[in-house]
């Protein structure tokens, strides 16, 4: 049995948005700078409700979180995928060697048990399709701003498009 705790996800500094203004302007049909600092904007939220939605690192981003387990040989499938530098410790904030770990394909397994705590690189991946919706997203934002639009926060057709991406990981 286990439980996730606290789990923070921060870009990491000077990361690179997967769509440009130049792109996000021609997705838009937008042929002037007025609105340069808008899309900007909507170009950040768009990619952040695409990864939260489907909980896949779009921009390089540091994860932390904590994990309570009373098993061992227990398996985690960590968030937003792609991992490097991991680092664990115990709740004595110790280092947790390999010889305690393993890792392959986002599924962390451990042959202790207690509190853990755990820090990573979630390295950037973006598909194409993943790019589309984040521009169909933005183009829906911009379409749409200044309304008040009770959804679930991301527009039906990015999506549609996004949901093969979603990870399960809890």
């Amino acid at each position: 049995m286990f439980n996730y705790g606290f789990i923070t996800a921060a870009d990491v500094a000077l990361a690179t948005e997967p769509v440009t203004l130049a792109e996000a302007k021609a997705w838009c049909k937008i042929d002037h700078n007025d609105e340069d600092a808008l899309l900007l904007g909507l170009i950040t939220g768009a990619r952040q409700t695409i990864e939260g939605f489907t909980v896949r690192a779009l921009v390089s981003k540091t994860v932390s979180l904590t994990i309570e387990t009373s098993i061992s040989l227990e398996r985690f499938k960590l968030p937003y995928g792609n991992i490097s530098g991991l680092v664990i410790t115990d709740e004595d904030e110790a280092a947790v060697t390999t010889d305690y770990y393993t890792l392959r394909n986002n599924i962390l397994r451990l042959n202790a048990y207690g509190d853990f705590a755990i820090t990573y690189t979630a390295v950037a991946f973006v598909p194409q399709a993943l790019k589309q919706a984040v521009l169909m997203e933005i183009a829906e934002r911009y379409a749409h701003r200044g309304e008040n639009v009770t959804t679930e926060g991301i527009s039906e057709g990015a999506k549609s498009v996004a949901a093969q991406y979603v990870d399960v990981w809890v």
